[in-house]
């Protein structure tokens, strides 16, 4: 009866971890952000050397630099979070961005998933 009482212990637990495993990934609800397309390396030197208005005057001549864009993009929000965006989104960001006759103040609305602190857009469009 012993080892009947610690099998079903142990199915109990195991069971007890998958639906925990389960409720996490279920924690990855679709979510709409709103801040400004930046490349990660401005985004990362302006956070450690804030300057006012810095986002809404990021170009798009930056935008597109070779070394600007090969660190990918990220969406800056007004409490100065950056927000990166995964491979895909990366892409969607260089087609927004070139298809957009703005010279700066690239203000989106992206809605999708963060994934830790990478976030899957599934939409992203220019405020």
């Amino acid at each position: 009866m012993k080892k009947f009482t610690g099998i079903m212990l142990l199915l109990a637990l195991a069971a007890a971890i998958a639906s925990a495993g389960d409720s996490e990934k279920s924690n990855s609800q679709t979510q709409t952000i709103n801040g400004y397309l930046v490349d990660v390396a401005c985004a990362r030197e302006n956070s450690t050397h804030p300057e006012p208005g810095f986002a809404a005057k990021h170009s798009k001549n930056c935008l597109q630099m070779a070394e600007c864009a090969q660190t990918g993009y990220a969406i800056l929000t007004d409490e100065n979070k950056i927000i990166k965006l995964d491979k895909q989104s990366n892409e969607t960001a260089k087609s927004v961005i070139a298809s957009s006759d703005k010279k700066d103040n690239f203000k989106v609305t992206a809605t999708g998933v963060l994934n830790g602190d990478t976030f899957s857009a599934q939409s992203l469009k220019l405020q």
